[in-house]
């Protein structure tokens, strides 16, 4: 029996977007998500379809673009010092007396 690779590369690139609909993390969605659209766009090439490729040609810049844009907001984003945290009613809490 031959095994076709272009089937194969397609299967995969299903379990990666399949996968990533399984994750919370938006980031992570993203990545996977990437992967299979990358493996996507040359299992279209493969097949000559340009339905399939241009689709996940254009899923996957989004995608590298959100990613980009997430990771440098988060750059960006400076963590405060002092994290005040809430416990029963209204009383207050410091974030370095917490852990004691």
């Amino acid at each position: 029996m031959k095994i076709n690779w272009v089937e194969v590369m397609g299967v995969i690139a299903t379990l990666f977007v399949f996968i990533g609909f399984t994750q919370s993390d938006t980031t992570r969605i993203r990545v996977l998500n990437s992967i299979g659209s990358a493996l996507f766009v040359v299992y279209g090439i493969f097949l000559g379809a340009l339905s399939v490729w241009l689709l996940n040609g254009a899923c996957l810049l989004l995608n590298i673009y959100k990613i980009i844009k997430e990771e440098s907001v988060l750059i960006i984003r400076k963590p405060s010092s002092e994290i005040v945290r809430t416990c029963k009613g209204s009383e207050k809490i410091n974030s370095k007396n917490f852990d004691k």
